[in-house]
């Protein structure tokens, strides 16, 4: 189960008539779990040695020592990769095999579609190890291994991934541990490289863009100068049975990146690095953790978002049934002041620490070491939950920092139990502008977040096509936003919303139509609700606002109750809108106004 009831999207089974193989390093021969086929045909392709089974459809094999590979660590194998990569390409369901017993230094290389066939495995059984030398790099390169714009994708197998990055951070002795994955603060990478170091910029070990049904199993991924797996606007991604390790004082070096991907699963997984074991940035939605095994590093994090101004939109991510040891931070949201946009729907459960510093945090004004001006917008932060998280502390046991113009909203809080190590510093809880619920008693005691009214002042989130909308309020107490059917090709996005206020509680359905410019709403007892959808065709903006005082219900054409204030919509309703008899009025007006194609009425 999701966070709010939302249950993970299940993966769409792939490859149903594609067997599990196991691969013979010396003679590529494919052994059938299942079946046996009738015929198994040897043949020569592309300068390199193919085998095929055709009795069940698709099974060829493409071994980088038949294209020319060494595999003795020494010499430059990246030809043959790319050699047996492109007669790979040609074939749906087909096994490029780097196969063990075998060490292959492999130059930064780019696995590429969109002309390859889909679901074809990277079977990797060997070692794959990058090399030591600058000249070898170039300059500016972002990544070493790279698959690009490929349908169904398997990197599988015993095999392992070396970035040999201790030749990158010896170049940088006075670099600081606990730099964050963004190098601003980080030391002048650039002076060694004038010296005949290494490049200034450090690469990812292994990257996925642009692709969908993308699965990595069974590898272990080594010393990555940098980030060691990354996937960036991916879809439908499986991350399972894998180990990712370097130093915990190796900088900058995350485990795994999330960027603009949806529907991602990483279970099962060991990650010890020297900066976040798993990243979630901007573009997110849709991301379910749960058993792994973090430590060293800085935690498993959500941001840093919103830098620079920018709009971030990061929703529906649960990190569950996990452990988090020796590390900076347990679970982690960390926002940039002057960003727009939205984090919602978050579930942290059953999560043990130990020896974390900080194992509970969001911090709306992340700066990574550098003084930063204040500023008024952020990154809304709403809806997170924290379940069942205990262990053990070395700084502070919760730390919510929030923006004092956009305050964390929905907060809840429950089975917290969280000591002091021998070493703790202070065990004090710390909240600023944080508002939500204790669910149940913890320890310590979490006085300090505020359960009362929201105050007055916007709050935003990002639809299911990552517009923001902002809602204005009166005494919001909580607010919580899933997306139940982004409705991508239609003219519409679909959102439920729930909010609770000081005298009455609203749950309902919201529907910003950007096109039709149309608003409806469901509504029980909130106090003020605005909503502002951008017209993304005609860049307009559509507009309503209810402000009630007391209970009110809108239903069909009748007003019920006393409708206080100012303006609601009334595109649905027509002039005969008729209200029950209401005792004491000494006034009733009302006027039909227009406004970017609505039927305004306004009521006193």
């Amino acid at each position: 189960m999701g966070p709010h009831g939302v249950i993970p999207r299940p993966q769409t089974q792939r490859r149903r008539n594609q067997m599990a193989l196991v691969l013979d390093s010396s003679t590529a021969k494919i052994h059938k779990h299942r079946k046996v086929g009738k015929s198994n045909i040897s043949a020569y392709g592309g300068g390199g040695m193919l085998e095929n089974n055709d009795a069940d459809g698709s099974s060829t094999t493409f071994n980088v020592l038949h294209y020319g590979a060494k595999g003795d660590g020494i010499a430059d194998d990246t030809n043959a990769f790319e050699a047996a990569w492109k007669d790979a390409c040609q074939e749906q369901g087909s096994v490029m095999l780097v196969p063990s017993g075998s060490v292959f230094l492999v130059k930064p290389i780019s696995f590429s579609g969109p002309g390859c066939m889909s679901d074809i495995a990277f079977q990797l059984d060997g070692k794959i190890i990058a090399p030591r030398s600058s000249g070898a790099w170039g300059s500016g390169l972002l990544q070493w291994l790279e698959f690009t714009k490929l349908k169904g994708i398997t990197i599988r197998g015993k095999g392992s991934i070396d970035g040999q990055g201790s030749v990158w951070w010896d170049d940088y002795s006075t670099a600081n541990p606990t730099d964050e994955s963004d190098t601003a603060g980080s030391p002048d990478w650039t002076s060694a490289e004038a010296k005949g170091g290494m490049p200034s910029t450090r690469p990812t070990a292994l990257r996925f863009y642009g692709s969908t049904d993308v699965t990595v199993t069974g590898i272990t991924i080594q010393n990555s100068p940098q980030t060691h797996l990354k996937f960036d606007d991916c879809i439908g991604v499986q991350v399972f049975g894998i180990s990712i390790s370097s130093p915990g004082d190796s900088p900058n070096t995350d485990g795994i990146h999330l960027q603009n991907s949806q529907d991602v699963v990483i279970h099962t997984t060991s990650l010890a690095c020297g900066d976040d074991c798993i990243s979630i940035q901007t573009g997110c939605s849709g991301v379910y953790v749960h058993n792994v095994n973090c430590g060293p590093g800085h935690g498993i994090s959500i941001g840093g978002l919103g830098k620079d101004g920018t709009k971030a939109c990061v929703s529906n991510i649960t990190v569950r049934d996990s452990t988090i040891q020796n590390t900076l931070n347990g679970v982690r949201i960390k926002t940039w002041q002057g960003g727009s946009g939205s984090v919602q729907g978050v579930m942290f459960s059953n999560i043990q620490v130990s020896e974390v510093e900080t194992p509970i945090i969001i911090d709306q004004f992340y700066c990574n070491g550098h003084t930063c001006p204040n500023k008024t917008s952020a990154v809304a932060v709403s809806g997170v939950s924290y379940q069942s998280i205990k262990g053990t502390y070395t700084v502070n046991p919760v730390h919510f920092a929030c923006s004092d113009s956009t305050p964390c909203a929905g907060i809840t809080l429950s089975s917290i139990a969280l000591k002091p190590s021998s070493e703790a510093k202070n065990d004090d809880p710390f909240c600023w502008k944080a508002f939500g619920e204790l669910q149940t008693a913890t320890t310590p005691p979490i006085d300090c977040l505020q359960t009362g009214v929201l105050g007055h002042g916007p709050l935003a989130f990002c639809d299911g096509q990552n517009r923001i909308i902002r809602i204005g309020y009166v005494g919001l107490i909580q607010a919580k936003f899933s997306r139940i059917s982004p409705y991508y090709n239609s003219r519409f996005s679909r959102t439920h919303i729930s909010l609770k206020t000081a005298s009455a509680e609203f749950t309902g359905r919201q529907f910003c139509l950007s096109r039709k410019r149309e608003f409806l709403i469901e509504n029980r007892g909130f106090l003020s609700l605005n909503c502002f959808p951008k017209d993304s065709v005609n860049g307009r903006a559509a507009w309503t606002e209810f402000v009630e005082l007391g209970l009110v219900k809108l239903i069909g054409k009748i007003a019920e109750w006393f409708l206080f204030g100012r303006q609601f919509l009334a595109s649905a309703f027509s002039s005969s809108s008729s209200i029950n008899p209401y005792a004491g009025f000494i006034s009733l007006s009302f006027e039909w106004k227009a406004l970017n194609g609505f039927s305004i009425t306004h009521w006193s």
